[in-house]
C-alpha cells in the first residue's frame, strides 16, 4: 500500500506542477492516470485490510485468495 500511495503522491506532484504551469496538454494526458492511481491505492487499501482481518487465518486468507484469482475481490464503487 504504501508503494501505491508514493506513486498516488508523485503523479498528483506532476499534476500540481502542470496545472501552475498552466499547461493543459499534461494535465489531460494525466487525468486518466490520476484516476487509475487512486483506483489502485483504494483497491490495495481495501485488501490490506480484508488480509489484515484475516489475522493470519488460514481459512479467510485461501477464500482472498480464490477471490483474487477469479476477479471477484473487489472494493466497493463510490458513486460520485
Amino acid at each position: 500500500f504504501k508503494m501505491e500511495a508514493d506513486v498516488t503522491a508523485s503523479v498528483l506532484q506532476l499534476y500540481n506542477t502542470a496545472e501552475k504551469d498552466i499547461d493543459r496538454r499534461t494535465t489531460v494526458f494525466l487525468d486518466p492516470i490520476v484516476d487509475g492511481q487512486r483506483l489502485s491505492e483504494h483497491e490495495a487499501a481495501y485488501l490490506l485490510g480484508r488480509v489484515k482481518f484475516a489475522a493470519g487465518n488460514p481459512a479467510a486468507v485461501m477464500i482472498i485468495d480464490a477471490e483474487l484469482r477469479e476477479g471477484e475481490a473487489e472494493p466497493a464503487k463510490l458513486e460520485s
